[in-house]
């Protein structure tokens, strides 16, 4: 946490679902923007006839807690829920065992993304955009979370590791593909920190993860609107860690 948002405005912009509307309203951003709808059984029904993978997860909620990840195979469906992992399932018994795990809570649906694996494992990018003395976005830090084995998020409270760049899409791409989807990642943080801001005027740093498809294609998973700084430790070189905690005591004196 970074101490400076209110409880009040945590609360107000904490919504998966309402930041997910205010970026599919620019036609610019749209297209980083999976498929996402609000979670009922009709809906994921529908969902689960168009796309082969969908996530469902809690409207609020932090480091991968509650997050159900399904697959259709044929007429069936497995489940996969932290390290559980059900197979086989029908559609009744699919909606009956999703349903008692959201209880009363509100989720929603988004479409799966193929995510790139780094040895055979998925990954997805955490970028941190944050504002400056001038009140312009900048993009202040970058790294790869890959997750840990038989996890179906990223996390790093699930046990995801923590990984440069560079070093994970190495096997993907070369340095010129690399540093194109660098410059469509820091364009699209950008352009979607200012969305944002202009709806919530408190924010001053947002958290962005972010999948690649096999394409190179980025796709936003979730934005945080209070990223933690502790991931950036765990890189070999501290500059993007001393970095976003300059820019933090910046935004702290206002």
């Amino acid at each position: 946490m970074t101490g400076i948002l209110t409880k009040k405005q945590y609360r107000a912009s904490s919504s998966k679902w309402r930041k997910t509307l205010l970026l599919q309203r620019k036609k610019s951003l749209r297209r980083f923007i999976p498929p996402t709808r609000l979670y009922s059984g009709k809906t994921l029904t529908a969902m689960l006839a168009q796309y082969r993978l969908v996530y469902v997860k809690p409207i609020r909620g932090s480091h991968g807690d509650g997050v159900m990840r399904i697959e259709r195979n044929g007429s069936r469906y497995s489940l996969h829920h932290g390290t559980a992992i059900m197979r086989g399932l029908t559609l009744a018994k699919l909606l009956r065992t999703v349903r008692k795990r959201t209880g009363r809570r509100p989720y929603l649906m988004q479409r799966g993304i193929a995510m790139l694996r780094h040895r055979g494992r998925i990954f997805d990018l955490r970028v941190v955009a944050q504002l400056d003395r001038s009140r312009s976005w900048h993009i202040t830090g970058m790294l790869a979370r890959v997750a840990k084995q038989g996890r179906a998020v990223t996390n790093g409270a699930q046990g995801a590791s923590i990984h440069p760049v560079d070093s994970v899409l190495a096997a993907h791409a070369g340095s010129a593909s690399r540093a194109r989807t660098r410059a469509t990642l820091q364009r699209f943080c950008l352009s979607a920190a200012l969305e944002l801001r202009t709806n919530f005027p408190f924010l001053t740093e947002l958290g962005f993860d972010i999948a690649l498809d096999s394409k190179l294609h980025p796709w936003v998973l979730e934005v945080n609107v209070r990223p933690e700084a502790i991931p950036f430790t765990r890189l070999p070189d501290k500059t993007m860690y001393r970095r976003i905690l300059r820019y933090r005591q910046i935004n702290r004196r206002g």
